[in-house]
């Protein structure tokens, strides 16, 4: 029997990349305050931290780390933490899975544009003269 969708082989594969990408950034996701490495998720994942990081770079434009970097800080859970009053940047840094605060501190600045207690003054600032 003829095949309906021609292209079905072809679409099958890079369908599955996709799959597996998504299956990926879904672990990164909710797995973001722990320590990640390149090695574990290719354990978890069976498959090699070559074909892991050419499929994230061609799926994403990101390599794994970046899309770390970018769901711990990029994507509002370090900057929702910092809004709480009581919560210190160190406390924040180890919440989102990073045990040097002043790694922390860059990745923030480089994401966000300011330090991360520039933006905690600047949000408690804001929300307080309101």
């Amino acid at each position: 029997m003829k095949s309906l969708f021609p292209y079905s082989s072809y679409l099958g594969k890079s369908n599955e990349k996709n799959v597996l990408v998504h299956r990926i950034q879904g672990y990164l996701e909710r797995h973001y305050d722990q320590k990640i490495s390149i090695p574990e998720l290719c354990n978890l994942f069976g498959i090699s931290s070559r074909h892991l990081n050419r499929l994230f770079k061609q799926a994403t434009g990101q390599t794994v780390v970046e899309v770390v970097h970018k769901i711990r800080i990029g994507i509002e859970r370090a900057k929702y933490l910092l809004c709480d009053p009581s919560e210190k940047v160190t406390n924040v840094a180890m919440k989102v899975g990073y045990d040097d605060s002043a790694f922390f501190s860059r990745l923030f600045r480089r994401f966000v544009g300011c330090s991360p207690g520039k933006y905690k003054s600047e949000i408690l600032t804001n929300v307080c003269s309101k």
